[in-house]
C-alpha cells in the first residue's frame, strides 16, 4: 500500500498497521492493504481491538507527514505547505 505526495511514494509499514502482532513481527517491512488488520480501516473491528485491550479512548494519528505533519513542511510551494500544515493541526486539535 502506497501513499503518494509530491512525486514520492510512500509505503505503509508493518510497524504502523500492527494490532494483534507478536513484538518480533512488528517490523518496518512494506505491507500490503490485504496484511492489514481490520482495526486499522474497520471502526468495528477497532472498537473490538480496544475493548480486548481495554481501551476506551484513542486518537487515530496519520504516519505519512510525519509528526505535526512535518512532511508538509517540504514541498515546493511554501504557503500551501505553510496552509496543509495549519490545516492538519486544525484537524488534530
Amino acid at each position: 500500500a502506497w501513499w503518494h505526495f509530491e512525486g514520492r511514494r510512500y509505503q505503509i509499514k508493518r510497524m504502523v498497521a500492527c494490532p494483534g502482532l507478536p513484538p518480533e513481527e512488528v517490523t518496518m517491512e512494506g505491507v500490503t492493504y490485504d496484511e492489514i488488520a481490520p482495526g486499522c480501516y474497520d471502526p468495528a473491528a477497532r472498537i473490538a481491538d480496544m475493548e480486548l485491550n481495554h481501551v476506551e479512548a484513542g486518537l487515530c494519528f496519520p504516519n505519512y507527514p510525519r509528526f505535526c505533519g512535518q512532511l508538509f513542511s517540504e514541498i515546493e510551494d511554501r504557503t500551501l505547505g505553510r496552509l496543509c500544515i495549519e490545516a492538519y493541526n486544525d484537524w488534530m486539535i
